[in-house]
């Protein structure tokens, strides 16, 4: 069943935007895992990959057929500056049709907390360098926040909503781009090392002259902190 409510969204979707638009879908696993070194200091390692298995291209007619999109291999360095307050900087190697790249990355994050919900802001600069591309320079800024479906609070074993968005700004040949990312979905929190995260990620760009490629990405996230999440 839940396939075929996958079907039927992509399908609408696409009868949506049109011929002159670019539509892609997939599937987008990923895992993440923190490992504390001291208590200012943690390695974080993740990856990531976009299989899709829709694409409605503005030069070709819809097609259903799986495409592997990319891979990121990523590793950060994270540093606790305050109670709720982290910086970090880290490595990202991606595997792709084309060509593979590399990625600088450096970013800091502060946390909000109000009566019903908490806000998580981060502000993240990347630079990505390949053989067969210039240079891209990117900067982005997220506001993601999960939301308890029990309580005023989120205890082990309850599931909780979870909202973010991201603009992001990208430079490349002297020619800026802008991309906007909105993530909505369920999570489920075990406690304090694991949670299980199933949400919908649909990105929108370049919005210079105007958007034509739109993507929607069903993500199956799993996160392992052995110093817990809270």
């Amino acid at each position: 069943m839940k396939f075929v409510l996958l079907f039927v969204l992509v399908f609408f979707t696409s009868v949506l935007l049109g011929q002159n638009q670019r539509f892609f879908s997939g599937l987008f696993p990923e895992m993440g895992i923190n490992i504390p070194l001291n208590d200012k200091f943690k390695y974080t390692a993740k990856i990531e990959s976009q299989n899709g298995f829709f694409s409605n291209d503005e030069y070709k007619e819809s097609t259903w057929q799986y495409f592997h999109n990319q891979t990121d291999l990523q590793s950060f360095i994270d540093i606790q500056l305050t109670y709720r307050i982290k910086s970090a900087i880290g490595y990202q190697y991606r595997l792709e049709e084309g060509g593979n790249s590399h990625r600088g990355i450096q970013q800091i994050t502060w946390l909000n907390n109000f009566t019903k919900f908490r806000l998580g802001s981060r502000l993240r600069a990347d630079q990505k360098f390949s053989s067969k591309i210039n240079p891209e320079f990117r900067l982005r800024y997220r506001a993601a926040s999960d939301l308890p479906l029990q309580g005023s609070k989120l205890d082990d074993g309850e599931k909780y909503l979870l909202l973010s968005n991201e603009v992001i700004f990208a430079l490349q040949s002297h020619s800026l781009t802008i991309e906007n990312r909105l993530v909505t979905g369920l999570g489920h929190y075990f406690n304090k090392s694991k949670k299980i995260e199933l949400s919908v990620d649909y990105r929108t760009d370049p919005y210079f002259p105007s958007v034509n490629r739109h993507r929607l990405w069903i993500k199956f996230s799993f996160y392992w902190n052995m110093k817990g999440f809270k």
